[in-house]
């Protein structure tokens, strides 16, 4: 099944589905993109919101993460991502748990060092450890800082409200990316929607944004995102039918919005 049921081959936004997650105390993220693509099937291709069509993107699949271990989810994720980021082309990645994100930084840095992060999340995902696990989607910031993959001025955190450890990074209440400078890869927890426009995730916060706010924000900050993720849509949790809707929307204005 594709996104919207079609896709164009040779766009240059390319979807990929990272079907992973690792420890959780309720599982279902690994779902997500399989779950996306059928509720994209419930909205139109048509945006309301810039009178444009969704038609400029590649769905190419899940990487075949989905099961795996930690360590052979790490080689399937890095090869696929070497071999994507290779074409030069926007890339979508939707997880999944904020595991990928992980792997994908990791290895995206390697190729494109000087590349910046935002990401929108209602935590800091910067324990030490979770459930016995060092990495994993509540510590994935943290191990790639102190592997020095990341440093203090190149990640900037948005929607934060766990605050919980505090983080090295800056805590942005508002984004001006033109005085920050440079490309950046945004990594996109469905966490830092409200629970009430979003309730299929695993850890929901009170007090989050609307989707038009999201999509107001992405319209603003659509020319330095060069790689995007989605991840934590969990459709074992809240409403899978409207949540996956809205990731859905998420996903089509996104795609517009870049094409603008």
């Amino acid at each position: 099944m594709k996104f919207f049921g079609k896709d164009k081959v040779g766009s240059d936004i390319v979807i990929k589905g990272v079907p992973f997650e690792h420890v959780s105390p309720f599982s279902g993220c690994a779902l997500g993109p399989s779950f996306l693509r059928y509720c994209s099937e419930y909205i139109e291709t048509k945006s309301f919101y810039f009178n444009k069509f969704c038609e400029d993107f590649e769905d190419r699949g899940d990487i075949p993460c989905f099961g795996v271990d930690l360590k052979e989810a790490g080689r399937l994720i890095e090869e696929s991502v070497l071999e994507i980021i290779s074409s030069k082309k926007t890339v979508i990645f939707v997880g999944g748990d904020h595991t990928i994100t992980f792997f994908i930084l990791r290895t995206i840095k390697k190729i494109i060092p000087d590349i910046k992060v935002l990401v929108f999340d209602a935590h800091t995902d910067f324990r030490d450890s979770f459930m016995d696990s060092k990495i994993n989607h509540a510590t994935w910031l943290r191990v790639l800082y102190e592997e020095k993959v990341l440093r203090e001025n190149e990640v900037f955190l948005f929607g934060i409200r766990e605050n919980f450890p505090e983080t090295p990074f800056k805590v942005l209440n508002k984004i001006d990316l033109a005085s920050l400078g440079g490309r950046f890869y945004l990594s996109f927890d469905l966490d830092v929607l409200d629970p009430s426009v979003f309730p299929s995730v695993t850890n929901p916060v009170p007090g989050g944004f609307s989707l038009k706010e999201i999509i107001e924000i992405l319209k603003e900050i659509k020319d330095v995102i060069t790689f995007a993720d989605f991840v934590e849509y969990n459709p074992l949790r809240g409403d899978a039918i409207l949540s996956g809707i809205n990731f859905s929307t998420l996903i089509r204005e996104f795609i517009v919005i870049k094409s603008l």
